[in-house]
């Protein structure tokens, strides 16, 4: 079968969840003997004729596409690259692909979706994040709130003029209600004094494109039934959405480590990204509230991409020698790592999808100390196989660990419940089930009914 895997970013440049999935993915479907491609983008500073540059480059045999694109000009260009879909049609039609999957929407995903409904090309989507739903791409406020959903257009517009410096004091000054006060009185300016209500019809454009397009996509996946949910929220017909697990490469379950009198009781591990949204600062300052001293904080991950917060986060830990902000770690160590660490801290102040850590967490045999937020609901049972504390809250996780570290006999407990996750095999197993089904079905027969329709 001939598959085109379509991603916002791709490795080694990137090496976010998405592009890390997307490599893995691919090299396993081409070890299935698939003819796999990629296209994704490299770069948004594009300078050619048509305003696409392209590099082709392999990666473990696989071909990939790799675009550099002008900068978006105006809001509408952030999501809607008519260029983008020109060149996907043209490519579709050189190389025919059985199916299309795309991974994510950010950057190009409503070209993917046109260009392929125009050439009739079976496409599946997976939902890594919540860009067909917000602009922000996270659901977050810029201040870090989580964001209770797309109520309205003049709802996000509120949060995506805080960017402009004119509306930036109102937003510090009001606080939490500040997206819905500064959109009411911004809206009852001028226009040429306010941004606001053009912006909101913007939004309302947007919605209704992705969402629209998004529904004539052939299959629509999510790992989680969070994400799910959210789009549901947003008007999208849930029940064309399937969820689909991810699935991890098969992690050695850890023995428990053997604790002598004098030796930590508990150590406690972050892998990943150090970014505020992840909430490593969150399990520093709960440092400063435990009782227990005989513990141990071991952080992994680049402190090279945020300065200012590696900054933070190193005034958080001086003096406290009961925290190790560790380097990043290679695939080959992490297996090491597990066997190091008796729970596996995810304090994100985000709502998380589906994240890898937790899956090879779990089949090591290691129990999560997660946040009560989004999906991570789905994936740590509470009191069951782990521990959910309140989301920001560094005094709660900071009553986890105590009542972690002083009771050995919880934290096997909580391991011994665990369930393994679904291998990498068996992901692929059921996605390739869903690219036969796409391709034997005939185009008349596919769903292509938009919810809404595209303008």
């Amino acid at each position: 079968m001939k598959i085109l895997l379509v991603s916002p970013h791709y490795p080694p440049r990137f090496m976010g969840g998405v592009e890390v999935y997307t490599q893995r993915l691919a090299r396993a479907l081409s070890a299935r003997n698939h003819a796999v491609q990629i296209v994704a983008v490299d770069a948004i500073d594009g300078a050619s004729v048509d305003g696409i540059q392209v590099e082709t480059t392999l990666d473990a045999g696989v071909e990939v596409s790799r675009l550099s694109l002008p900068a978006a000009q105006g809001f509408r260009n952030t999501f809607h690259r008519p260029e983008v879909e020109r060149w996907l049609r043209d490519h579709l039609d050189r190389h025919r692909p059985d199916v299309v999957h795309l991974q994510s929407g950010y950057l190009i995903g409503d070209a993917v979706l046109a260009a392929a409904s125009a050439t009739a090309t079976p496409l599946a989507v997976t939902l890594h994040d919540f860009w067909f739903i917000c602009p922000r791409i996270t659901l977050q406020h810029p201040d870090g709130r989580c964001c209770t959903g797309p109520d309205t257009p003049a709802k996000c517009a509120g949060c995506l003029a805080t960017e402009q410096r004119r509306y930036r004091l109102p937003y510090r000054l009001l606080g939490p209600r500040s997206s819905a006060v500064v959109t009411q009185l911004f809206a009852r300016l001028p226009r040429s004094w306010s941004a606001i209500p053009n912006l909101a019809a913007d939004v309302a454009s947007r919605r209704s494109r992705l969402l629209g397009g998004l529904a004539t996509a052939d299959a629509i996946l999510s790992p989680s039934q969070f994400v799910r949910r959210q789009l549901m929220e947003a008007g999208f017909d849930g029940s064309r959405i399937e969820v689909v697990r991810l699935g991890v490469e098969p992690v050695p379950r850890a023995a428990r480590r053997a604790i002598a009198e004098n030796d930590v009781r508990l150590r406690l591990g972050f892998l990943g990204q150090i970014a505020p949204h992840k909430g490593v600062h969150v399990l520093i300052e709960a440092m400063r509230y435990c009782r227990e001293r005989r513990i141990e904080l071991v952080i992994h991950g680049r402190f090279d991409r945020d300065v200012a917060y590696t900054t933070r986060l190193r005034q958080l830990a001086e003096g406290d020698p009961r925290i190790v902000l560790a380097g990043p770690l290679e695939r080959s160590q992490v297996a090491d790592f597990f066997a190091r660490i008796d729970v596996l801290a995810v304090p994100s102040l985000w709502y998380e999808n589906s994240p890898l850590v937790i899956l090879e967490a779990r089949a090591a045999g290691r129990p999560l100390l997660a946040s009560r937020l989004g999906a991570l609901v789905e994936q740590v049972a509470d009191e069951q196989d782990g521990l959910l504390a309140e989301p920001g809250n560094p005094r709660a996780f900071a009553a986890h660990i105590d009542r972690l570290a002083g009771t050995p006999e919880l934290v096997d407990r909580l391991a011994s419940a665990l369930q393994p996750p679904a291998t990498v095999d068996e992901e692929v197993e059921a996605l390739c089930q869903v690219y036969a089904r796409l391709v034997r079905t005939p185009p008349e027969r596919r769903r292509v009914d938009p919810l809404v329709p595209r303008s």
